[in-house]
């Protein structure tokens, strides 16, 4: 495997960028994996944050939920098209695409189809870097030809639009 290059000192965040050791700013151009749109140190976001952490720090969704959780998914809903009445909440994108995947799986197993357990991909697309997930990927894309003695062959498509 190639060595990466040292990796960049981070010493802070605001607004829409990294500080850098020796004052250097550098534009976020990510947000962060997309976990940042709004800005590092955002206040609202803070407040909101500080007034969690005093409740309740962590709780794993596994048969259990909380309030805030409850509250978001009646907001996801609310935006969601009719019949789409379920949320599921995951760590990351690549975790979500994972588990939908095992869903998938599960239901035609649960139906007596075992057969059932390959999936479309639309090529150019990426749909993160967890094994499963990778499998999503273009194959043709650097980093599914990196792990594709690994993850499982899908069906590649071109967009349909």
């Amino acid at each position: 495997m190639k060595t990466a290059p040292k990796p960049l000192k981070v010493i802070g965040a605001e607004g829409s960028c990294l500080l850098l050791e020796g004052g250097i700013r550098l534009i976020d151009g990510t947000s962060s994996w997309w976990s940042v749109c709004h800005g590092y140190q955002h206040p609202y976001i803070i407040n909101k944050m500080q007034q969690q952490l005093n409740r309740l720090s962590h709780v794993m969704f596994a048969g259990i939920a909380h309030q805030p959780a409850y509250e978001l998914a009646e907001k996801i809903i609310k935006f969601s098209p009719e019949g789409l009445n379920k949320v599921f909440f995951a760590d990351s994108g690549s975790v979500a695409v994972e588990i939908a995947m095992k869903m998938a799986v599960q239901y035609w197993r649960n139906n007596g189809n075992k057969r059932k357990n390959k999936f479309v991909c639309f090529k150019n697309g990426y749909h993160g870097d967890t094994m499963g997930a990778l499998s999503l990927n273009d194959p043709e894309s650097w980093i599914a030809k990196a792990f594709n003695n690994y993850a499982p062959q899908q069906f590649c498509v071109d967009l349909p639009f």
